[in-house]
């Protein structure tokens, strides 16, 4: 919000606290407790208004100034899994196992309009628009469902790989989709739908992704201790891949100042500064290059003095072996 506040939400057996924390670091947050297991919630368009899922199956508002929880969609039964909402919160949609609820006006009337059957559980859910409800099921499908509230159902993306699953997912707010297949693919769908897959040494073991702030550039670590920024655009990387001795546990890119922060299973923050780079084109390079690349850079190891390698080094490196970058 535009005042920097924290909702954080704990939910236990049968209650759940929901803890407000100021903007200001040295005021104690405000704290509640309401007889309700949350499983998921999301943000609403009103700032004193979060929605939120249970453990019943059960879909609510709660007001952040009064500590008040209003019915949005009765109890089904089965945990919500998912929420999302659309930007101006004129419509939201609960995914329970592989059943999801529309609610229409949820900050108001909140009326249930159609409840849509999908072959998979649900991973991930997005509104393009308040008549369009994109969901990501657990196999990696992409699934339209527009012209709410008696949508058509339009597989927008199938895996390229039978019988792999999804392992990761990220959705920004513009409507792009970022899935990480058990295959090792990489896939971007533009917010038009539109997917674009790679799939090199740097997709292997991806452990977590997402999209800088600015939904121009992903963020990739793998279970093989590789940080990599990646251009929406083309989906090259930015730059060579920074190698770190320990597992990368979160991560943030500051746009402004090119710098990427991650932090590790060592409960060490590191910093990297990224060298302003054009993409690499597609076809710049062959995949024998890739992989003479993703070799060398996986053989240097930390020296005493650093934690990992940026990319400033591994460009010199790579130029002290003969192996050029354009």
């Amino acid at each position: 919000e535009n005042d920097d506040s924290r909702v954080v939400v704990i939910p236990a057996v049968n209650s759940s606290s929901i803890l407000l924390y100021p903007a200001d670091s040295s005021k104690p947050p405000i704290s509640f407790t309401i007889g309700l297991e949350v499983t998921t919630a999301i943000s609403s368009h009103h700032p004193d208004q979060i929605i939120l899922g249970t453990e019943a199956g059960g879909g609510y508002l709660f007001n952040l100034q009064t500590g008040k929880s209003k019915t949005i969609l009765a109890d089904v039964g089965t945990p919500v899994t998912e929420l999302s909402s659309h930007a101006a919160s004129s419509i939201a949609a609960f995914a329970t196992a592989s059943t999801v609820y529309i609610v229409a006006d949820p900050l108001d009337t909140a009326t249930l309009i159609t409840s849509l059957q999908l072959p998979d559980s649900v991973s991930a859910m997005h509104f393009n628009s308040a008549k369009s409800l994109v969901v990501v099921t657990s196999r990696g499908y992409v699934i339209e469902h527009p012209e709410l509230p008696n949508p058509k159902r339009l597989t927008r993306f199938r895996p390229l790989t039978s019988g792999s699953t999804l392992r990761n997912v990220s959705v920004h707010p513009n409507g792009s989709i970022l899935l990480d297949q058990s295959s090792n693919h990489l896939t971007l769908l533009s917010n038009k739908l539109h997917p674009t897959t790679v799939r090199s040494p740097l997709t292997v073991s991806v452990r977590s992704m997402k999209f800088t702030t600015d939904g121009l550039s992903i963020l990739t670590t793998t279970d093989r201790r590789i940080s990599t920024v990646w251009e929406c655009a083309t989906m090259q990387p930015r730059t060579l891949p920074m190698q770190s001795g320990h597992l990368v546990i979160a991560m943030e890119f500051n746009t402004a100042e090119e710098r990427l922060y991650t932090l590790h299973s060592d409960a060490s923050l590191r910093t990297w500064k990224l060298p302003a780079q054009k993409a690499v084109a597609p076809n710049q390079h062959t995949a024998a290059s890739t992989l003479e690349r993703f070799q060398l850079l996986m053989s240097v190891q930390p020296s005493n003095a650093e934690f990992g390698i940026t990319a400033v080094q591994a460009k010199m490196l790579l130029a002290e072996r003969g192996i050029h970058d354009e």
